[in-house]
C-alpha cells in the first residue's frame, strides 16, 4: 500500500465519514435467475457509516464538441433527430475501507430517512473508499434490517 493511500485511510477518511458520513444498513441477498432476490442467510445484516451523494447528470442532448467548444447535439442515428435533454441524477454511497462485502443486488437502508437503496456497482474510488452506486428501492420498514 503507497503512502499517500495510507495515509488517506487514516487521516481522511474519518474526517470525512464524521463530518459527512451517516449510519446505514447493509442487507446481503440471493439473487436467482427467474425467482425474486432472497436474503443471504450467510451474510449478516451489517450496521455501517456511508457518505451519500445523488448528484444531476444530463444524458443525451447537446454536449460540446472539442475544438470550439460549441454545442453540438448528439444523434440517435445518423442523419436522426437529436435526442432529448434528460436529468437525472447518479446516486452512490462512499464507505471507508475497511468496507462491508457488497454486491451486485444488495439493500441499502439509510437508517435516518428510511429509504432503500439496491446496489448496481461496485467500485475502488482509486484513493480510499469503495463507491457504490445504486438505484433507490423504496421504503422499508426498520423490522426488514434487523
Amino acid at each position: 500500500m503507497s503512502y499517500f493511500r495510507s495515509l488517506m485511510q487514516e487521516r481522511v477518511s474519518p474526517v470525512l465519514d464524521s463530518t459527512f458520513g451517516e449510519v446505514v444498513r447493509v442487507k446481503g441477498m440471493r439473487q436467482r435467475a427467474n425467482f425474486p432476490a432472497e436474503r443471504d442467510p450467510e451474510r449478516p445484516i451489517v450496521e455501517a457509516v456511508a457518505i451519500f451523494t445523488d448528484r444531476a447528470a444530463l444524458w443525451g442532448g447537446a454536449a460540446p464538441d472539442n475544438i470550439g467548444k460549441r454545442r453540438v447535439p448528439f444523434q440517435r442515428e445518423q442523419g436522426g433527430a437529436p435526442s432529448p435533454e434528460v436529468i437525472t441524477s447518479t446516486p452512490q454511497f462512499s464507505f471507508a475501507y475497511p468496507a462491508p462485502l457488497l454486491k451486485r443486488g444488495d439493500l441499502i437502508l439509510r437508517c435516518e430517512e428510511g429509504t432503500v437503496w439496491s446496489v448496481t456497482g461496485v467500485y475502488p474510488d482509486k484513493v480510499a473508499r469503495a463507491l457504490v452506486t445504486v438505484s433507490e428501492a423504496g421504503l422499508a420498514s426498520q423490522a426488514d434490517f434487523s
